[in-house]
């Protein structure tokens, strides 16, 4: 029996030495025992450690003569290096929950000639919940990210209500339905709380809803709101269109009139509030309201520009959270109405903030950097205003960049749409560039704003984002290679690689471009063709749910040959069934495909395609 020392009273470090007992007893015949200590020593067997407390991640996987020592920068980085001890005996984590784990069957356990040291490219790896997720889905979202060295979690909203709510209360899976309201959230957030806290995970909260937290409207969500509001909290809202109003009925979206001093101040209380409230929120996200063209148009307000307007929030905010908790950062950001630097107001760089860079509008099938993404190779033109293209994109951030020189991180959206990957990006190619560009950008890592399963058809888009975010010099193949040799065996591998980048061949499109009827039948050709090898590779969970995807996009695009072809109805008649046949579908797959955002992207795009 081999024993696996932990140092006591440390909870995260005895999750890893419980981890690796648990997978090492997996792979072999053998028995492990966990034994508390106090401090490092020198006797035989595994030891799970850490001396040390610093904020940037680093692991240590050591041969020591008869020890193997497993130690990090802090109790989180020890948790990571069992994980990636694990890797090098050939264990792999291809997406969330038990289905996703391939656990190699070992003779003897590996222990001699490890002398690895690895500290992490960035500081900032993260997850946000968004999508329609159930609580289990958020929970192996956590548990896979730990298993990827991902260190951030952000939990929207000051509780997870709106997200919680669109699973719960639309899936088709009658064991898993449920009315939900904000007591049962209240609840199911405290245990994903304790989740990411018991990995030493970082815990980021809220974001949108401050603005309706001050005319106490409610805050939780996109939702409208067709109460009456009072006189007293109509002062406090932004002059739009010559009313103080909501905007769009949406109090999320509504800003506020900042020239009103009792509106300012309420917003700067409200969030320093929360910050002494909830010192278990590790990063406070303190952003205005969700939509463009919203802004004041009084007088007063508009003596500044909105991000002028924000800066001097932001500087109120920083001051005042620093007397209630200074080890809570705030983040602000670059977004819809603050794209633009503040131009009179001057920030000064702070212990306690961190710029996020957010460009919800940027182009997926060019990498972010892309200096051939621009207005005129792509020909699109911005109806509202906002930057269509990367490096239109590029130089809002730059602005940013002079105007604030503190910590940053990319907030991106790679994984909002469920067919983003093959229908209009290559994925895995755009996410390593832009995980790789981050730091020639002077930014210091990313938190991605996503569906929680998003591992359709495969897991290997969100592998690249998280080892590339890891270590921004691991070469895109070999995470390509290594991936797929654990999902479909060692010498398939090839075959699955080569199916993708059929598929990319034949479906990407840039945002002006369409399918003509040829090209769907090409496409629909390629798919007929490599379905027998498909069916060939090893009978696991991978196959099954690279077949479904395969099965989709046949469909889907057997509905739009029938739309080029002036056959709506009989699109529509085939449209109804697949939606019909994926419900019936999501029990089996639900822990990797968000159904929901699928039904909803489709119904999106037939509108669009039927004209």
């Amino acid at each position: 029996m081999t024993n696996i020392f932990y140092r006591t009273n440390q909870p995260v470090i005895k999750l890893a030495a419980q981890e690796l007992k648990k997978y090492l007893e997996k792979a072999s015949r053998q028995r492990f025992r966990l034994v508390p200590v106090n401090q490092l020593g020198h006797r035989v067997g595994i030891w799970v450690f850490s001396e040390e407390e610093k904020s940037q991640d680093e692991i240590v996987i050591r041969s020591d003569q008869d020890r193997l020592l497993l130690t990090g920068s802090n109790p989180r980085s020890v948790l990571f290096a069992v994980y990636a001890y694990l890797e090098k005996l050939g264990f792999a984590f291809l997406f969330p929950g038990r289905g996703g784990e391939v656990i190699p069957q070992l003779a003897s356990i590996k222990t001699s000639g490890f002398n690895i040291r690895e500290k992490a490219s960035y500081a900032h790896r993260g997850i946000t919940i968004e999508g329609y997720p159930g609580k289990e889905h958020i929970l192996n979202m956590i548990d896979w990210m730990a298993k990827h060295r991902f260190n951030e979690y952000f939990l929207q909203f000051q509780h997870s209500l709106f997200f919680l709510k669109r699973f719960y209360q639309s899936t088709s899976l009658k064991k898993l339905r449920r009315k939900i309201n904000l007591q049962v959230v209240k609840k199911m957030d405290r245990e994903i709380i304790r989740e990411i806290k018991k990995r030493g995970l970082i815990l980021e909260r809220c974001g949108h809803g401050w603005t309706a937290e001050v005319l106490g409207l409610p805050n939780l969500g996109w939702w409208e709101y067709l109460g009456k509001v009072p006189e007293r909290k109509k002062v406090l809202m932004a002059l739009t269109g010559g009313k103080r109003q909501l905007f769009g009925k949406i109090p999320i979206n509504t800003e506020l009139c900042y020239a009103n001093l009792r509106a300012f101040n309420q917003l700067v209380r409200f969030i320093v509030s929360y910050i002494q409230k909830h010192p278990e929120v590790d990063i406070l996200h303190f952003w205005l309201s969700d939509a463009h063209h919203n802004w004041c148009e009084c007088p007063k307000c508009r003596q500044l520009s909105l991000s002028d307007w924000y800066a001097r929030l932001i500087k109120a905010v920083s001051q005042k959270a620093k007397d209630v908790n200074p080890q809570t950062k705030i983040v602000f950001l670059s977004y819809e109405n603050t794209l633009q630097a503040p131009r009179k107001v001057k920030l000064v760089k702070a212990d306690n903030l961190i710029f996020m860079f957010a460009p919800i509008t940027r182009c997926y099938y060019h990498p972010l950097t892309a200096k051939e993404c621009n207005e005129k190779t792509h020909n699109l033109i911005s109806a509202d205003g906002r930057p269509r293209t990367n490096q239109e994109n590029l130089k809002y951030y730059y602005s940013w960049k002079k105007a604030f020189s503190g910590d940053s991180f990319l907030f991106d959206y790679h994984f909002m749409s469920m067919t983003l990957d093959f229908l209009g990006a290559n994925l895995p190619e755009v996410i390593y560039r832009d995980m790789k560009d981050l730091k020639d950008l002077g930014l210091n890592g990313m938190l991605s704003c996503q569906s929680q399963r998003i591992f359709w058809p495969s897991g290997l888009p969100m592998v690249v984002m998280a080892k590339t975010l890891w270590n921004r010099q691991v070469q895109l193949e070999e995470i390509r290679n290594d991936y797929l040799k654990h999902a479909f065996g060692e010498n398939n591998g090839k075959l699955v690689a080569d199916y993708f980048q059929g598929l990319y061949g034949l479906l990407l499109k840039s945002k002006a471009a369409d399918y003509s009827e040829k090209e769907i039948t090409k496409a629909l050709l390629f798919l007929r063709n490599k379905l027998k090898p498909l069916y060939q590779l090893p009978k696991n969970r991978s196959r099954q749910i690279l077949l479904h995807h395969h099965w989709f996009l046949t469909r889907w695009l057997e509905i739009f040959w029938r739309l080029k072809q002036g056959k709506k109805n009989q699109a529509r008649r085939t449209l109804s069934r697949l939606k019909k046949r994926l419900q019936q579908q999501e029990d089996s797959l639900h822990e990797v495909l968000d159904f929901q955002m699928l039904a909803r992207w489709l119904d999106n795009w037939f509108k669009v395609a039927a004209g």
